[in-house]
């Protein structure tokens, strides 16, 4: 059965995609390197977003219902970009970090303890931070959490908490300087942020009030309407005394949201504190307000959540073994590749074998997404103009690349500035269109997908 329906789903899918993209949908068994990486990517997801804000809650403590409305709708509003990216890893270092440090802020403030008692989560704190400096850029979001946290508890007044939020940022900034880069990580870091070829890529950019009913933009804001409404629910409950407490989560909360509007690839992020920070209030609280009377069916569910809860080793080994067979059993109906083979993205494999096999000479002009693809599958690869790296090529380069391949006036004068002598993008793409007309260009391959232009000067080129 299951070999019928995976032949069934690859005729569906090769009906759907432009000539040239469907050879790799053949190649028989998924490859190992996919299935491993898928089933990373989803234990690390299922770790960030699930397992470790619901099982290990700060000092214990928290609202069963309310943990679970808001992983549910958390992990949903990010789902949409839980890419094979590094940034998989930001995500699984960040709910660690939030785990930890909203852990010291519960237990640290109303029960007098100091920095000698935490001595183990500092610690703690120095690892994860080497390890999040030297696997992504992502750690930045530690060091604004915990400024802000110094920030608010010098408002607060409280000495202790205060030494205690100082001396875990202390911690983990010394932990970033351990790279192989030291300082000159920072130097990178303004390129990286606040570069001019940013502006180009889309995922960068801010949310439209249209993309708000998208299905990918939705579940953020459903995330946005529950957060407020907790929250507000949680200063009903605790009053005005409530405020100084929490602040700290408050203005977390308050911040994060716009972060998630303006720019669309830091929503997981915005969600992960989201689920956090809600998570901290409730634990609260449980822990020094008392609770009003609930109906019965919500507070016999809320025990019978707690219990299951409260075996949370127990319980998180169970859940990662779900998560794996799971990941390894849909390897078995929708094979997975490197890249992989879908409706959004279709690589042009045909053309690549084209590309290895008669290994046009001169300098190539390609398309980020195929240097990408060239990159992964020809060893050894012909020197690329650009592939999705764009930090590593600079604004330059990349903002060139856009022009040219769009097609905008003086992209010819930028193919003879970098002397280019072949060209590999897209079949639909403006610069194909234009050297259709051109001259100077002599067509070499096409399909679906891609096509493959030479310059006409570069054929007797050695």
């Amino acid at each position: 059965v299951n070999s019928r329906l995976t032949s069934a789903f690859k005729e569906r899918l090769k009906s759907h995609l432009p000539e040239g993209s469907e050879f790799g949908l053949d190649a028989g068994l998924p490859d190992p390197a996919a299935v491993a990486l898928l089933a990373l990517s989803a234990l690390l997801v299922v770790l960030s977003f699930i397992v470790i804000p619901v099982f290990f809650p700060p000092g214990g403590k928290h609202s069963p219902i309310t943990s679970l409305a808001m992983v549910v709708v958390g992990s949903s509003a990010a789902s949409f970009h839980y890419y094979l990216r590094p940034e998989i890893f930001s995500y699984f270092y960040l709910a660690v970090f939030l785990a930890i440090v909203n852990h010291i802020r519960l237990v640290s403030t109303y029960e007098g303890r100091g920095i000698r008692d935490f001595r183990l989560h500092l610690g703690g704190l120095l690892l994860l931070s080497i390890l999040w400096a030297n696997s992504h850029s992502g750690f930045v979001c530690g060091i604004i959490f915990l400024v802000v946290l110094v920030l608010m508890e010098s408002i607060k007044g409280n000495t202790v908490s205060l030494r205690l939020s100082a001396s875990a940022l202390a911690v983990f900034l010394a932990g970033t300087f351990v790279t192989p880069f030291g300082i000159g990580l920072y130097q990178y870091l303004p390129h990286l942020f606040f570069a001019d070829s940013n502006s180009l890529i889309e995922e960068l950019g801010p949310l439209a009030p249209a993309d708000y009913l998208t299905a990918s933009y939705f579940p953020f804001l459903i995330l946005i309407f529950l957060v407020a409404g907790l929250c507000g629910h949680c200063l009903l409950r605790g009053g005005i005394a409530l405020i100084r407490p929490v602040l700290h989560s408050l203005v977390i909360v308050i911040l994060a949201i716009p972060v998630g509007m303006f720019c669309r690839r830091l929503i997981p992020f915005s969600s992960l504190v989201m689920i956090f920070e809600v998570i901290y209030l409730f634990a609260y609280l449980k822990a020094y307000i008392l609770e009003p009377s609930k109906p019965v069916f919500v507070k016999e569910m809320s025990e019978k959540l707690y219990r299951f809860f409260k075996y949370r080793w127990w319980s998180t080994s169970v859940s990662l073994v779900i998560v794996l067979f799971s990941a390894f059993l849909q390897c078995r109906i929708f094979i997975p590749g490197i890249p992989q083979v879908s409706t959004g993205f279709a690589p042009p494999l045909t053309a690549v074998a084209y590309i290895q096999e008669n290994k046009p000479r001169g300098r190539l002009f390609n398309d980020p997404q195929f240097g990408d693809i060239l990159l992964w599958h020809l060893y050894p690869c012909p020197p690329l103009f650009v592939d999705t790296r764009f930090d590593v090529y600079g604004s330059k380069i990349v903002i060139d690349s856009w022009k040219i391949e769009s097609g905008l006036d003086g992209w010819e004068k930028l193919l003879e500035q970098y002397k280019i002598d072949w060209i590999f993008v897209p079949t639909q793409s403006m610069l194909a269109h234009k050297l259709e007309q051109a001259e100077d260009w002599k067509q070499i391959y096409k399909d679906g997908l891609a096509v493959i232009y030479e310059r006409r000067a570069a054929e007797a080129v050695e």
